[in-house]
């Protein structure tokens, strides 16, 4: 019977310095087995591969034991609340009103189409003198105006470009009286409605002005009873009529210019017409 002895069991052999990750069979150290023949280097595992070693953390005192506790019943922070983000909507929704607004004001709108007769200035001129005579000789007289005749009238007498600008107190006119600041007006009449149309410079820039409502004589002057206005291409609320009327007859660049003749009784729209009614100069 034969035995096979191992490097270990060999008299006076080295001591078993390794053994082969795939036979098992232990010799001294060597690159190779000399047994199976495998590369040791290569069939062991990467040294790289070897998970490090982490040490384990410091225990925690108590107060950071708290802290931790309360960081895991507590609820992860949330997205912003609903009245926040209802906040951040309203004010970009001002903010862009606003913007459009602006835009809405400085749009001219368009004038309406109305009616212009050539010869309408001087038709209205002798409708007045034919008024004066029946007044000084202590007659009533009611004067109808064509819209026609009143734009033609108020395009060679209101405009700044055009002719003569009523004169306050009998006197010249004031250079207030002669720079004023409405460039165009004009006036449709339906029914007993006027809508006039005025455009005026504002800061430098022209802005157009619409109202519609009634005729009324007031102090000596002629108003208008607003009903609806725009200004530019900007509705106006019925709470702002009011200022928007204001700035228009009541301006002192511009009340003047409605300031009627002491022998005007009242102004009217009838039936698409302006009817002036004149009193008695006659003394009674």
């Amino acid at each position: 019977m034969e035995f096979t002895l191992k490097p270990s069991e060999t008299p006076g052999g080295p001591p078993p310095a390794m053994t082969c990750p795939k036979c098992g069979f232990e010799q001294p150290e060597s690159p190779d087995c000399v047994k199976c023949g495998i590369v040791i280097a290569r069939y062991k595992p990467s040294q790289a591969a070897a998970p490090a070693y982490t040490p384990p953390p410091p225990p925690m005192s108590k107060e950071q034991a708290a802290i931790e506790k309360m960081k895991a019943i507590t609820p992860p922070p949330s997205g912003p609340g609903l009245f926040s983000q209802l906040f951040r909507v309203a004010r970009w929704a001002i903010v862009l009103g606003c913007l459009l607004a602006l835009f809405m004001m400085f749009r001219q709108a368009p004038p309406p189409v109305v009616a212009v007769d050539p010869d309408g200035a001087q038709k209205v001129g002798g409708k007045f003198l034919a008024a004066q005579e029946a007044a000084a000789q202590g007659q009533t007289f009611t004067m109808p105006i064509t819209e026609a005749e009143l734009n033609a009238w108020l395009q060679s007498n209101l405009a700044p470009s055009g002719g003569a600008v009523p004169a306050g107190g009998g006197g010249q006119p004031t250079q207030e009286q002669v720079q004023s600041s409405m460039k165009d007006i004009k006036l449709h009449l339906v029914g007993d409605q006027m809508q006039a149309y005025t455009l005026y410079n504002l800061y430098g820039k022209d802005v157009s002005l619409q109202l519609t409502g009634k005729l009324q004589v007031k102090d000596g002057r002629i108003r208008l009873d607003a009903t609806e206005g725009k200004l530019g291409t900007l509705p106006l609320p019925k709470s702002t009529l009011g200022s928007a009327v204001a700035s228009l007859f009541d301006s002192p660049t511009n009340r003047e210019k409605f300031m009627l003749p002491p022998h005007i009784a009242d102004m009217q729209v009838l039936n698409g017409e302006l009817h002036i009614s004149y009193k008695s100069t006659v003394p009674q």
